[in-house]
């Protein structure tokens, strides 16, 4: 009698319908369309955050999806697509083309409907309606209902897809954390013999590589920037003092936590505006490498050893380095989009560097260290929109069109080569007297500032640089050449 029972049961499994079902939320894609929605609806008007507050804690979740959903439209084809999920998709069609694939999502139908039109491989498509969220226990009754007496293989990411997995045929896992492994191991061992679930894990992502994506986004490579805080002491001859250098680097982290933070809301921000730009694309939110909700806490963190560290300094320190933030998260949000005014913005961005780090460091700057600052950091920063401008496909960069870039040029080539006249004036200044005892090695200045000066114009003329002419100079060697043989020039001009 068992025997008989165990044939006949593997004869009604055998003759049931199969279905190939899909998440598409963090698994087809490596984002969370609820989560971008928000984000973008938001971005286009701050004052939403009270509506989607509101809908978010009156209703479930099934309105402020519909809320979105109708105000909102994705671009399907620049979403991050996973491709070993696509892969398995098309392999699953090759194998088994009497095989039903349906793309199953808690998003709205709007939305899901786009990406399955845009994507041409599903069979069927089940979403959030007006009258239900298809989501976990929904989403599996709906599958039942749609498709009575199937086994299914279900393609998921999170601890909502539970009930799904324990009720399917086969469960796809897709780049799941520890303690759901956890739990489809258990619901493995807790099966009865006859109806396993198969597990597979797919995309996985180690540790690792999720701290590696956080760098990357919190820009650690910017923080080189930075360095300018050092500048005042440094020239003020500090050298062996312990207080400056202990400061100076507090005051170098603050604020590059500071411009992190900024690089972060940018990035969480401008996810669709990345997503359409080569130079862009790949960045952690825009390319779903890190998951937008990662902003949060890295966020924190940032906050934190912020408010750590600038009660440490001094209270005009802070207020310079408010005023950085202010600025900078403006000209993210919206100021970039002006007309010289960006330039403005971008150029004084360094000067408040060096403004901050005297501060920090109790070290007064010359009106010589800021004319040569403004002009300096204003050619750079036209430097920095020339490049934009030139590689540029279309005809409009930020307000500034294919025409421009004679101006550009010649405005930046006038106030680069402005401070180093600045440089020369200074050398002949009654300061530079009682500063060094050999004032006369300072000229050696002049001849490496208009080395460097002309090789990186040259260079940017050229396309050799690419975006950024700082990070440039800070990946090139004969510049770190330029930089060490200022500061010992320096040294021997004192000695």
């Amino acid at each position: 009698m068992p025997a008989f029972n165990e044939n006949k049961t593997e004869e009604i499994e055998k003759n049931k319908k199969e279905i190939f079902v899909v998440d598409l939320d963090d698994t087809l894609i490596k984002t969370d369309l609820l989560i971008e929605g928000i984000l973008s609806s938001i971005k286009t008007n701050p004052l939403n955050i009270f509506k989607i507050a509101r809908l978010a804690v009156e209703k479930d979740s099934r309105h402020l999806k519909i809320y979105l959903a109708n105000n909102l439209q994705i671009k399907s084809s620049l979403l991050p697509y996973r491709q070993p999920v696509l892969d398995l998709i098309q392999d699953q069609k090759n194998k088994n083309p009497n095989v039903p694939i349906v793309l199953a999502s808690a998003s709205h139908t709007k939305w899901v409907n786009d990406v399955a039109n845009y994507l041409q491989i599903f069979d069927e498509v089940l979403a959030t309606t007006e009258k239900i969220n298809l989501k976990g226990k929904n989403k599996l009754k709906v599958i039942h209902e749609k498709f009575p007496n199937c086994n299914f293989t279900y393609v998921g990411d999170s601890h909502a897809d539970l009930p799904l997995w324990e009720a399917s045929k086969k469960a796809i896992a897709v780049n799941v954390g520890y303690f759901v492994k956890r739990k489809l191991s258990t619901l493995n061992n807790s099966k009865s013999n006859n109806n396993n679930i198969i597990t597979e894990f797919l995309c996985d992502h180690s540790w690792a590589d999720k701290i590696k994506e956080i760098l990357k986004l919190i820009r650690v490579h910017q923080w080189s920037k930075n360095l300018l805080i050092f500048v005042p002491m440094i020239l003020a001859h500090s050298f062996f003092n312990p207080y400056s250098w202990v400061m100076a680097f507090k005051a170098f982290f603050a604020f590059s936590f500071v411009s992190s933070c900024v690089y972060v809301i940018n990035d969480l921000l401008d996810v669709d505006s990345d997503r359409k730009r080569f130079d862009r694309r790949d960045r952690p939110f825009a390319s779903g490498n890190l998951s937008v909700l990662w902003s949060i806490p890295v966020l924190l963190i940032l906050f934190s050893l912020i408010l750590f560290l600038l009660p440490q300094i001094n209270i005009t320190f802070t207020v310079a380095t408010l005023v950085y933030f202010l600025l900078t998260l403006a000209y993210s949000l919206k100021l970039k989009k002006y007309l010289l005014q960006d330039i403005v913005l971008l150029s004084s961005f360094y000067t408040i560097r060096l403004y901050a780090g005297g501060e920090a460091t109790a070290t007064s700057i010359s009106e010589w260290l800021l004319a040569f600052s403004i002009f300096f950091f204003f050619g750079l920063s036209l430097l920095k929109r020339f490049i934009e401008v030139k590689n540029e496909s279309t005809n409009l960069t930020r307000g500034y069109c294919k025409d421009d870039q004679q101006i550009l040029l010649i405005s930046g080539l006038v106030s680069s080569f402005s401070s180093i006249v600045v440089i020369t004036l200074y050398i002949n200044s009654h300061t530079v007297l009682t500063m060094y005892k050999h004032p006369q090695y300072l000229w050696f200045w002049v001849i490496l500032f208009l080395y460097w000066t002309n090789r990186i114009w040259l260079f940017g003329n050229r396309g050799v640089i690419s975006s950024d002419p700082v990070a440039w100079v800070l990946k090139d060697k004969p510049s770190w050449v330029v930089i060490i043989l200022i500061l010992l020039i320096m040294i021997m001009a004192v000695q």
